[in-house]
């Protein structure tokens, strides 16, 4: 099915991780986030009336587009997360945490963070920063290794970020529940996030 990117309104499924998946072994638990991601994605296309075909990444390990769809994907330990979409598209999430002190100065330089001056205290504005930074090289395609390259241009409210990388500009959408954030890349369309 066809759709207008324009009239595209992103929803994104966020499905919990079983507790017990936590006590398998590392390559177990592995192989069950990534079938579970996957999951969320076939979701997240029927709830967009969409159609996946087949999944492939490419030699970088980026996802290719599928039945002209683009999507992507996350799992963390407790959730899992992903979404569709007819234009590029990124999504990240992160529990909020107890982080090492050099991260700080890895995911923003001393302009973005005093562009986020107020908005809220440094340890949740470093997991906005990064889930935002992590949509966004999804979206385009590249790795971490842009993570630098990926400027904070606004941050309107607590939800919306803007960023910019290599002359494009980003709007990132974020949503938070059960200690974590999630991020995706949406354009300007509001996002309708399901939790299950």
């Amino acid at each position: 099915m066809a759709i207008q990117s324009d009239s595209y309104i992103p929803k994104p499924v966020i499905l919990k991780v079983p507790g017990q998946v936590r006590q398998w072994h590392a390559r177990d638990r592995g192989v069950f986030l990534s079938q579970h991601a996957r999951k969320a994605l076939r979701l997240c296309a029927a709830n967009c009336r969409l159609e996946l075909g087949e999944l492939t990444k490419d030699d970088d390990g980026m996802p290719l587009p599928s039945n002209g769809l683009h999507w992507s994907l996350t799992h963390k330990p407790g959730y899992v997360a992903a979404v569709v979409s007819p234009d590029p598209v990124g999504i990240d999430l992160e529990e909020i945490r107890d982080i090492h002190e050099g991260l700080y100065r890895r995911v923003a330089g001393a302009k973005e963070w005093r562009l986020a001056s107020g908005t809220g205290d440094r340890k949740w504005l470093f997991f906005r920063f990064w889930t935002a930074k992590e949509a966004v090289m999804k979206a385009a395609g590249t790795g971490i290794k842009d993570l630098s390259r990926i400027e904070i241009r606004q941050i309107p409210d607590q939800n919306h970020i803007t960023l910019a990388l290599r002359g494009i500009t980003w709007k990132v959408q974020q949503y938070y529940f059960d200690r974590h954030i999630a991020a995706i890349t949406a354009g300007d369309a509001d996002v309708e996030w399901s939790i299950f």
